[in-house]
């Protein structure tokens, strides 16, 4: 479908295009799949052999935005984080509601003109899907009415040495969001107690997050083991409980792409919906940029996970 003219597409219901047809680009796809009122009609990707594995799902690729404007009612934005902005920016301008992968961006100030342009009247989302998964929720649940600090692992196998985030930017953002969401105060106490450099690039982190009645204690690292994302509870005068953030198929509840896909859906419409909203992601990335800073100030020190966090 490489050369159908998307404007004679007769598309019913909400029309999708993916922005960045990579792994994530791929994955939403599969996601939005899930979804009967929801049609895929293009990728967008410069690359050619990205456009071909496009083709093969049979949907529209295409190189640029030029031929995709007017054909969609929304865009997921998976390309590389350094050009979320510039392409978000685009899409919304003309009227495209968007989800952009996280981080929202890089550069805090390139969010806020993510935000003035999503003022217009489009929708600006960012996928924080960590919202959305099975394990979490039950850690969240878990951690009412109990006292006690808070250990978060978050492994990763390394990414491409192009790239243009750090392992803050790319891994731990996750876990920043959901802590963030969960205790309403965008401004902790911060102390990082661990780097890891290789070439110049942060590739690992410990960080404390020091909230008025929780503290939490968050490492993300590159590693070429088996990924692992845990979040372990510290009760005062109890065991510790960990529970696995790898996705977990049982239950009624669909993957957390499909759900945050849902979600999105339906916060386009106005409903509620646990989505991360552009205002959200630009807080979280605020707090990594201040992690970010005390990393800059900090000598490199042995990367290593606290066996008791009190």
């Amino acid at each position: 479908m490489a050369d159908t003219p998307l404007a004679r597409l007769d598309i019913p219901r909400v029309r999708v295009a993916i922005v960045g047809f990579g792994k994530m680009g791929q994955l939403h796809l599969k996601a939005l799949r899930n979804l009967p009122e929801v049609d895929v009609i293009a990728a967008v990707d410069p690359d050619p052999a990205r456009r071909v594995i496009a083709d093969a799902f049979d949907i529209a690729s295409l190189p640029t935005l030029d031929d995709l404007m007017g054909a969609v009612d929304a865009a997921i934005v998976a390309t590389p984080s350094d050009r979320h902005a510039s392409i978000a920016i685009e899409l919304l301008n003309r009227g495209v509601d968007c989800l952009v992968e996280k981080p929202i961006a890089l550069d805090p100030n390139e969010a806020r003109l993510m935000l003035d342009a999503a003022a217009c009247g489009a929708v600006l989302a960012v996928g924080q899907s960590e919202r959305f998964n099975n394990g979490l929720e039950r850690a969240l649940e878990a951690m009412e009415g109990i006292d006690g600090d808070v250990t978060v692992l978050r492994t990763a196998r390394p990414g491409a040495d192009d790239s243009p985030a750090d392992v803050i930017q790319d891994l731990m953002v996750h876990d920043l969001d959901w802590v963030l969401r969960r205790e309403g105060d965008c401004t902790p106490a911060l102390e990082v107690t661990a780097l890891q450099h290789v070439a110049g690039r942060l590739v690992g982190a410990t960080c404390w997050l020091r909230f008025a009645t929780r503290s939490y204690q968050v490492t993300a690292r590159y590693d070429a083991a088996a990924p692992e994302r845990t979040v372990t509870l510290h009760p005062i005068g109890q065991p510790p409980r960990s529970f696995s953030l790898r996705h977990d198929s049982s239950g009624s509840n669909a993957d957390p792409l499909t759900r945050q896909a849902i979600a999105f859906l339906a916060h386009r419409r106005g409903l509620p919906s646990a989505i991360c909203t552009g205002e959200a992601a630009l807080q979280v990335l605020e707090l990594t940029e201040r992690l970010r800073q005390i990393c800059r100030l900090t000598e490199p020190m042995e990367l290593r996970l606290e066996s008791n966090p009190h």
